[in-house]
């Protein structure tokens, strides 16, 4: 992977190896040391005893079979596609010594062993700080680890382990999903005149801080023990790591906490790790992964109080398990309509935390007044938009119409459309403003080589490619994730359903809102949209075949 010059304490990296190596010291300096001593208890499991997983050879073959062919191969140099071109013949092999790896504890020091490949995430590019690592590691190791994984995953989703309002890394939860319950919720508060005070928490290199004793610990409190804990622990105990830039590696260092990113198994590990981070606080709370909020409905002085202990109660929980926040990255939001707001010093660690007007939670933007489809939201994703056609348009421009159209659609459109059904925007010159972008899009993929005049206006052109309006793209995603609440299909608990109409089971009574904020909000907003289908539609139990019959009527 290619990196410009990184600059650190007046220590500058221009070549591949230098820059290499103050990433991975970078990486290596904000690792946890472990105070073994004063290891907490978790005290008595109530949790049944997870049984030793028992490797088989088809379970194997389905892990091979499942493997993405396009990811990269980590430090074993093993080409995925041999595995599955193989998978029936090495099947029985891997399955004997998965097994004995199970059962002994014991995993080859390679698979131990991992490439990491920098990731920037925001800010300078200069600072190695603002890197994250992901770890490539053997993809002999990752099919072990998926079978892992699986076991483990059903024995916490079989004992309803896991907390609720954790929607990182698990089936049936997503960002979407989290974020429809949090607007939902404060939308309601909103709606019956009250404020709602909202802490938004940072975690200091959550995945990378992992202590392992404590996190045995807690695997070992939620019936995860015997060969499969031994075997997890084998599994982060003595890793290695090396950082790759064009080539180049750096030194190899010892991995002394955290659940490896990149890995199958780390994610997983993470969700046990900071589960009962909830478990003594009133406020409510929304997880995914290592992004964490906290809110309270004011209604009077206590309730700031009560949010404040709640908070205090966190820092605990934080020093306890050594899992520290950066409190300086940590905010305060007051989501309210009205015209004064009710303030409160709040603090974590005595340190006053910021008040903050806006917040981009979990890629969607939302500011004090709770509107999602505030205009700082529409600007950041029509920007970025543009920047991407833009590089499309520099770089594809002699390119056929059908490489240029499915650029647009993998590579542009997905950035207006995330996470849609939350913001979708109610002002027409917002919607406008998005809609701009495909306009330009549509000009990018009919224009000829070497002429730049289009052939006919933008609607046609629009017509010719047979594109939809994004308009009616989000109310088609608005209509299937209701579906999918109506049926179960995401983890959305069944008191946030609207009422059922009398007359017809599948249809809901609308909403009565008393302020534009709960008018926009999912529920409220899409149920006249979902009450005016044809009554065959509503009738249909399969996805698949709702989504069929959506797309005629909605005209996606």
């Amino acid at each position: 992977m290619s990196i410009g010059t990184l600059k650190h304490n007046g220590r500058i990296g221009d070549s591949a190896k230098d820059k290499a190596d103050m990433l991975n010291d970078q990486f290596c300096s904000v690792f946890t040391e472990e105070d073994v001593i004063n290891i907490p208890s978790k005290g008595i499991s109530p949790h049944p005893t997870m049984p030793n997983i028992q490797v088989t050879a088809k379970g194997v073959t389905n892990c091979i079979n499942r493997l993405n062919v396009k990811k990269a191969s980590g430090p074993d140099k093993m080409p995925i596609i041999a595995l599955k071109e193989t998978s029936t013949e090495i099947a029985p092999i891997l399955q004997d010594l998965y097994q004995q790896s199970l059962d002994t504890h014991e995993i080859p020091k390679d698979w131990k062993q991992a490439n990491i490949v920098p990731i920037f995430k925001k800010g300078d590019r200069t600072k190695p700080a603002n890197y994250r690592p992901v770890s490539l590691a053997a993809v002999v190791s990752k099919i072990l680890e998926h079978i892992v994984v699986s076991q483990i995953m059903h024995h916490l989703d079989s004992n309803n382990i896991l907390h609720e309002n954790q929607h990182g890394f698990r089936s049936r939860r997503s960002c979407e999903s989290q974020l429809l319950l949090s607007t939902d919720e404060i939308s309601r508060h909103m709606n019956e005149g009250l404020q709602v005070d909202m802490a938004i928490l940072d975690f200091a290199k959550a995945f990378d801080k992992v202590p392992h004793r404590r996190l045995a610990e807690k695997m070992s409190y939620y019936g995860i023990c015997n060969n499969t804990l031994s075997w997890v622990s084998s599994f982060l105990r003595g890793r290695l790591q090396q950082v790759v830039i064009d080539g180049e590696s750096s030194n190899i260092s010892h991995v002394t906490s955290g659940v490896p990113q990149g890995t199958v198994l780390g994610p997983t590990l993470f969700l046990l790790f900071i589960n009962d981070i909830a478990s003594n606080i009133s406020s409510a709370i929304r997880l995914f992964a290592d992004d964490c909020v906290i809110y309270t409905p004011i209604n009077s002085p206590e309730d700031h109080l009560a949010l404040q202990k709640d908070l205090n109660t966190l820092v605990d929980w934080s020093n306890t398990w050594q899992m520290q926040f950066n409190i300086k990255k940590c905010a305060v939001m007051n989501i309210s309509t009205k015209r004064k707001t009710s303030h409160f010093d709040y603090k974590m660690e005595g340190i006053s935390l910021e008040i903050v007007k806006n917040h981009p939670s979990i890629g969607v933007e939302i500011q004090e007044k709770f509107k999602y489809n505030l205009h700082i939201h529409v600007d950041n994703i029509t920007s970025k938009a543009s920047r991407v056609l833009g590089f499309l348009k520099r770089n594809l421009r002699h390119c056929p119409r059908s490489v240029k159209e499915r650029a647009y659609q993998t590579l542009v459109r997905p950035k207006l459309e995330y996470c849609s059904t939350i913001w979708s925007p109610q002002q027409k010159t917002q919607a406008k403003q998005i809609e701009q972008i495909q306009r330009n899009a549509a000009r990018f993929v009919l224009s000829k080589p070497y002429n730049c005049q289009n052939p006919s206006s933008v609607t046609l052109m629009i017509q010719q490619l047979n594109w939809p309006s994004l308009e009616q793209r989000r109310q088609y995603s608005d209509l299937v994730l209701m579906f999918k609440v109506v049926h179960k299909l995401v983890a959305v608990p069944t008191t946030i359903l609207p009422v059922s109409s009398v007359r017809h089971n599948r249809k809901f009574i609308p909403y009565h809102c008393r302020i534009n904020a709960y008018q926009h909000a999912f529920f409220p907003r899409v149920i006249g949209h979902w009450n005016r289908l044809p009554d065959q539609v509503l009738q249909l139990d399969s996805l698949d075949s709702f989504k069929e019959a959506l797309q005629s009527t909605v005209g996606v």
